[in-house]
């Protein structure tokens, strides 16, 4: 999901895209993996921001010259919404208004 992303930002600074030595889908393990201090990965500003204190993480800041990403939420026409998914939409939009506006400023 990420790679072509990465790919593209490396590429745009004129860096060659480093090769992976450890690959995971498990956020925990990744965080894991970096407390142990041996390995760097990039991660979200989300996942950043809600588990980079618990875990004494050192974020360093990398500008990316990429797009961000665009997320929206899709909904059959003529169609009513359950209250627990118009909850989750509320919780949505609440959790992430402050991180629009601080342009998920981490560290």
């Amino acid at each position: 999901m990420f790679v072509p992303l990465l790919a593209e930002a490396f590429q745009a600074a004129d860096l060659a895209v480093p090769k992976a030595s450890v690959k995971s889908y498990s956020i925990q393990q990744t965080i894991n993996l970096l407390a142990t201090g041996r390995f760097v990965a990039i991660l979200s500003g989300s996942v950043l921001r809600f588990n980079a204190n618990r875990s004494s993480l050192t974020i360093l800041p990398v500008e990316f010259a990429t797009r961000p990403w665009t997320i929206g939420i899709v909904k059959l026409k003529n169609r009513t919404i359950s209250p627990v998914v118009q909850t989750f939409i509320d919780c949505i939009q609440e959790v992430s208004k402050p991180m629009a506006r601080a342009k998920l400023a981490v560290g």
